[in-house]
């Protein structure tokens, strides 16, 4: 068993800044629970009634106490609304280039669900297969999004395969989206693909390709 850290102010000032030397910003909640020089989300919160907010004003973190509110909120809300739209642009010159143009449908609404997936490739006259692009930060993240993402999906029929891509920086790897998926404790649908862009990329778009009847 690992030796208890007393968490001093000294020792939390001396992590803190030698987290930003690292990464050139302090961390978010997410963060604590994976720097093992930092106190976790959980600690902070046994030791200050204010939470993350009350620690980052105390250790004079700068920017806005509460990140969850408020302008910088409306600052990441837009900074991904930008990101988005320049994934989808990129992604789209991708499809074009690996099929016809005719072939690829931006903004397709599926029913039943009446959900508008961002691309659709068909493969054949009345078939093909969904696209719902994203971003996301770690596996956490993924697989809150994914949780949202289904919830939309769930009224498709199951005869309609739809891939949620995943675009990350840093990369999340295949093997660990497949390890957070396999761990579930309600399984993904048989039609939802959750996969990487690099892998769609690289297996799927070829199989994809091979099965066209058009």
């Amino acid at each position: 068993m690992a030796p208890k850290v007393s968490w001093t102010n000294e020792r939390i000032e001396l992590g803190l800044k030698h987290f930003f030397e690292e990464k050139g910003h302090y961390p978010s909640a997410r963060e604590f629970d994976r720097c093992v020089y930092l106190p976790t989300a959980r600690q902070i919160q046994r030791r200050f009634p204010g939470g993350i907010p009350e620690f980052r004003q105390i250790f004079k973190v700068p920017g806005q106490e509460n990140l969850t509110t408020g302008t910088v909120r409306s600052a990441v809300a837009k900074e991904n609304i930008v990101r988005s739209y320049k994934y989808e642009e990129e992604f789209f010159l991708y499809l074009t280039q690996k099929f016809p143009e005719y072939l690829v449908h931006e903004q397709k609404r599926l029913r039943p669900g009446n959900v508008s997936c961002d691309f659709f490739i068909y493969t054949s006259k009345n078939e093909g297969i969904a696209i719902d692009l994203f971003y996301a930060m770690d596996v956490w993240s993924l697989a809150r999004i994914v949780n949202i993402k289904l919830k939309r999906y769930e009224l498709l029929p199951k005869n309609q395969k739809v891939y949620f891509v995943c675009i990350s920086d840093p990369k999340i790897a295949q093997i660990e989206i497949d390890k957070m998926m396999g761990n579930r404790k309600s399984k993904l649908f048989e039609n939802i693909i959750v996969i990487t862009v690099e892998e769609f990329k690289k297996n799927i778009a070829q199989i994809l390709k091979q099965n066209i009847t058009l």
